[in-house]
C-alpha cells in the first residue's frame, strides 16, 4: 500500500533528474548511507544504527564498571552505618554514656526524622546541581559525620549528630537503591 522508508523516498525523490553537485545524487556516499539504513543488519557490513548501539552499549558497560563498584561499596557503608548502632549498644554504649530508659531509642530512631524530611530537597537539589558534584559532597559530608559520631559524649549530642547524619545519608542511600530503578 504506501511505503514509508527512508530509502524509498529517497528513491523516488532522485529518480528525477538530480543537479550537479547535489549530494543525494544516484551513487554519491551520502545516499548509499541513506539506502543502507534502512537494511537488515547483516554479518558482513554493519550500518548505521548498529554502531551507534554497540557505541553506546560499550559506553554504559564502561561507566558501570568504573562507578557501579564504588557506589555499591559505599551503599553497604550505608547500610552498615545504620546498623552499627545496634552493635554499640551491645558493646556498652548506654552504660557508658548513662543513657535510660527509652534514650536509646530515640537515639536510633532520631536519623529518620532528617532521614526522610530530606528527601525532597534532596531531589531538587539532585535536579539544579551535577550529580558529579552533589554525589561527592554529600558522601564527604556522611562520612565526617559518621567519624564524628565516635566523639558524641552525651544524649543530647549523639541526638544532634544523628539527625546531621540522617540529613546527609537520605540524601546519598535513597538515591542509589536498587529499588529506585
Amino acid at each position: 500500500m504506501f511505503d514509508f522508508s527512508l530509502s524509498s523516498t529517497m528513491n523516488k525523490a532522485s529518480s528525477q533528474t538530480p543537479e550537479p553537485g547535489n549530494p543525494l545524487s544516484p551513487g554519491s556516499i551520502d545516499q548509499q548511507l541513506i539506502d543502507d539504513f534502512d537494511k537488515p543488519v547483516s554479518t558482513s557490513r554493519r550500518t548505521i544504527p548498529t554502531v551507534i548501539r554497540e557505541y553506546f552499549s560499550s559506553y554504559i558497560w564502561k561507566v558501570d564498571a568504573n562507578i557501579l563498584p564504588l557506589f555499591i561499596v559505599l551503599y553497604i557503608f550505608s547500610v552498615m552505618d545504620r546498623n552499627n548502632i545496634g552493635n554499640a549498644k551491645v558493646a556498652g554504649l548506654d552504660k557508658d554514656l548513662g543513657l535510660h530508659g527509652e534514650q536509646f531509642n530515640w537515639v536510633v530512631s532520631s536519623m529518620f526524622f532528617t532521614y526522610i524530611f530530606c528527601e525532597i530537597p534532596a531531589n531538587i537539589m539532585l535536579k539544579k546541581v551535577h550529580p558529579r558534584v552533589w554525589f561527592p559532597i554529600i558522601i564527604i559530608a556522611w562520612g565526617g559525620v559518621c567519624m564524628c559520631l565516635a566523639a558524641g559524649k552525651s544524649y543530647a549530642s549523639l541526638i544532634i549528630l544523628r539527625l546531621i547524619l540522617g540529613a546527609f545519608e537520605g540524601k546519598y542511600s535513597e538515591r542509589l537503591s536498587p529499588d529506585n530503578n
